[in-house]
């Protein structure tokens, strides 16, 4: 058991400009997280340290007046990206690191407030690694995982069902990630599909609230990062979120809240399965 304590003292700096020149948007934004205080017994990671670099740099289009007067948007390359609950994609805010992507993503809005979001992206590996180089603030310029692919799509529509009850945003969307090992990038292999619904109503005072999300995931992994394994184990693996609320007409506002949360293991490590449904690039504080 360790004994004793740690500390540390993060910082994140964030910096964005952006140029606007008729229906075109370029934007560039720095994130700089930095820490101080640690020892030799701090659990140093990515997550804390990325001093000095290039969050988002993309340029950005938008097209009017298509079919439906739906307007399009179409961002290209580096860029942080946020969907419906992001519990499947998120710009993860509460790390002092947030993650960021390069490709294109492309949004369509109706005039009923109906989105489309279409993306093929790869992730920023955050360097440097190492933890001396963690520790010391070193600074390094992060790179493109381009042996890594992740894609999806993701369709949401307010008021989905005014029959049923009012303010309903209905959800559906498919992800994917396909990955294989790289000199300097060693993974599990994964090849996955997740398709999954979300139905939710946003909390109002004196009414009920839900949000109900479930995905599953099915494809083939590797059961390590390591070079030598080379057999390919089938992924089954699937999540349920759960909750109803109330916010109280009271002064003070207070919300009461049943909350259910579930995801697979992996029951059996020699079944030739791999039941463990993982978050990937979504965060794990949404809930």
């Amino acid at each position: 058991m360790a004994k004793g304590g740690d500390q540390l003292l993060a910082f994140r700096t964030l910096i964005k400009a952006e140029a606007k020149r008729g229906a075109w948007t370029f934007a560039a934004e720095m994130q700089d997280s930095r820490s101080y205080l640690g020892d030799a017994g701090t659990a140093y990671s990515t997550s804390w340290v990325n001093p000095a670099d290039l969050l988002q740099a993309y340029a950005e289009v938008k097209i009017k007046d298509l079919p439906g007067q739906t307007t399009t948007s179409v961002q290209m390359g580096r860029m942080t990206l946020d969907i419906g609950s992001r519990r499947q994609v998120e710009r993860v805010e509460f790390a002092n690191v947030i993650y960021n992507y390069t490709g294109v993503h492309v949004r369509s809005r109706t005039p009923g407030g109906a989105q489309w979001h279409a993306l093929y992206v790869v992730p920023v590996t955050r360097l440097p690694a190492d933890r001396t180089a963690l520790s010391d603030n070193d600074i390094s310029g992060d790179e493109e995982a381009t042996n890594r692919k992740h894609w999806g799509l993701h369709y949401i529509r307010p008021d989905s069902f005014t029959a049923l009850a009012p303010g309903l945003t209905a959800e559906l969307f498919v992800y994917g990630l396909d990955e294989r090992d790289a000199k300097d990038n060693p993974t599990p292999n994964r090849h996955y599909t997740t398709p999954g619904f979300r139905v939710s109503r946003a909390p109002k005072t004196d009414q009920w609230d839900l949000d109900v999300e479930g995905a599953w995931r099915y494809g083939t992994r590797r059961n390590t990062s390591n070079a030598s394994d080379l057999r390919d184990l089938k992924v089954r693996a699937w999540t349920l979120h759960a909750h109803l609320g109330r916010t109280l007409d009271m002064k003070w506002q207070p919300r009461l809240v049943l909350d259910y949360d579930y995801a697979s293991g992996d029951k059996n490590p020699t079944d030739g399965r791999y039941d463990q449904y993982e978050r990937l690039f979504g965060s794990r504080r949404t809930d």
